[in-house]
């Protein structure tokens, strides 16, 4: 039976599965820009003089942190996987247990097949598994959190980068600090670059994406959290409603 609840958890079901996949979208453009023209380096003036040789900057700082990145990727693949695609396919466990479930007349239901049984307590697993699953999104959201705002506001020194860039003839990578790519880039932005300051902006656009991202994910999971525990208090009650119907019709038999 269709209700308003099963219809909202549905919906919020659809909303974070797109929520889910714009994360991944954004996390894999992140790491493939940064696998790719990233690592190309970047071009620039010491930004002192007109007619300053050119330096190399290596795309990637000697200690860039990229765990907080893999972290917010695991999860948004978990959210799509065991919370968006999972539930629907325990909510159709769920109808497929009712079919299966009302073939017996209600004496026989004790013997009723080991595979209804399974669907049931795959739905139940969903259910139980929706609460770990989000306090697993709030812990990443805290954890990317707190990485990238300790490394904000943060710049590339002139000197430091002019001296990895001439050593060995070509460029080593920036030694000093530790970033995360939401504070490396902006501060390469702040280079005098001899070019790819468009390509650095929309890969800036990204990353603050997939970071933002993850507050409206975090709210949608926390409703599909809510949504799901009320659908299952109503489907068990509305069950239950029927199985006390069903045994005093038998009873006046």
């Amino acid at each position: 039976m269709t209700t308003t609840l099963s219809l909202c958890l549905e919906l919020g079901l659809v909303l974070l599965i797109c929520s889910a996949l714009i994360e991944v979208g954004l996390l894999s453009t992140t790491l493939a820009w940064l696998r790719t023209t990233a690592s190309a380096g970047f071009h620039f003036y010491d930004g002192v003089h007109p007619d300053s040789p050119q330096y190399t900057l290596w795309g990637e700082p000697a200690n860039l942190l990229l765990t907080q990145t893999y972290v917010a990727l695991a999860d948004a693949g978990a959210t799509f996987l065991l919370v968006g695609a999972g539930g629907f396919l325990a909510l159709w466990s769920r109808g497929r247990h009712l079919r299966l479930h009302n073939r017996h007349s209600y004496h026989l239901r004790h013997t009723s097949s080991l595979r209804a049984r399974a669907l049931l307590y795959a739905y139940y697993g969903w259910v139980a598994l929706q609460v770990p699953l989000l306090l697993f999104t709030a812990a990443t959201l805290g954890y990317v959190y707190n990485v990238t705002a300790a490394r904000q506001g943060q710049d590339i020194r002139i000197e430091a980068a002019m001296n990895a860039s001439s050593s060995s003839g070509g460029a080593d990578p920036y030694p000093l600090d530790s970033w995360t790519p939401q504070s490396w880039f902006p501060a390469v932005l702040n280079l005098d670059l001899v070019e790819s300051r468009g390509d650095v902006k929309a890969a800036v656009s990204i990353m603050n994406g997939w970071f933002w991202n993850l507050c409206p994910m975090l709210v949608l999971q926390l409703a599909v959290v809510v949504l799901a525990k009320l659908e299952l208090v109503q489907w068990r009650r509305a069950r239950q409603t029927r199985t006390n119907y069903e045994i005093k019709r038998l009873s006046r038999v």
